[in-house]
């Protein structure tokens, strides 16, 4: 008895070239769109709970000066109305001041002696109960996300971790301890293997130096394998 043809096998089926085609353009629209509606979100939520605040007072600040005529600006019982002829002017200035804020912050609490300040009021903060259960680990993403600095990674390696025979992903971030080297004998190195799909996170083990793989990867590439979970690999673009 012979074998079906393999194309007329369950789970064989070939895919039409319509869906084949939307998958496609979904695979390259949707990023984008996922991105301008995180960015559409945070806009809104500053727009709705800070930059709008600002706005009215920043049209407060305009019709007492009497940049805008009297019905620009009205006091109602449900609270401050603002007309659009003075909103809309109001809100840009409104960005303008808490951009220029945020910048005035950054470079105040940026030297030496605002960082240390900066450092005092952190843990204050630390000590509410509330703040520490949330303070700190949004932090380290705003951290990750915006530092200034380069991540101290130096080499792609391959190392045998969780046990021998199986290896996994790592990043040489430097000499490890002294007194390792000389309870082992051997010259060993700090290696950082990131989980996948988060590289943010991981772990930090010391393996002897020779027994560290050096892979022929760029910190780019290792980091787009292990965010794909070892779809993308060096030389290819995921498709």
């Amino acid at each position: 008895m012979t074998d079906r043809d393999p194309s007329t096998r369950p789970g064989r089926r070939r895919t039409g070239p319509l869906k084949r085609f939307f998958l496609r353009g979904l695979v390259l629209l949707l990023p984008t769109i996922i991105t301008l509606w995180v960015l559409a979100k945070i806009v809104n939520f500053l727009q709705h709970n800070v930059i709008g605040h600002v706005a009215r007072v920043v049209a407060w600040l305009l019709h007492m000066t009497a940049v805008f005529g009297p019905e620009a600006y009205r006091l109602t019982p449900a609270g401050p109305r603002v007309e659009p002829g003075l909103w809309y002017p109001s809100l840009g200035i409104a960005w303008l001041v808490c951009l220029g804020f945020v910048a005035f912050v950054g470079m105040v609490f940026g030297s030496f002696v605002g960082h240390r300040v900066w450092v005092a009021v952190e843990n204050a903060l630390m000590r509410l109960p509330a703040v520490r259960f949330v303070y700190p680990y949004v932090k380290q993403v705003t951290d990750f996300v915006f530092s200034e600095r380069t991540i101290g990674f130096r080499q792609v390696v391959a190392v045998e971790y969780p046990r021998k025979g199986i290896y996994s992903l790592g990043f040489v971030t430097g000499r490890a301890f002294p007194a390792l080297d000389r309870a082992r004998g051997v010259e060993c190195l700090s290696i950082f293997v990131p989980s996948s799909p988060t590289p943010m996170t991981g772990y930090v083990i010391f393996v002897p130096k020779d027994e560290v793989i050096y892979l022929p990867l760029t910190i780019d590439e290792a980091l787009k394998m292990t965010v794909s979970g070892g779809v993308i690999k060096p030389g290819t673009s995921g498709d």
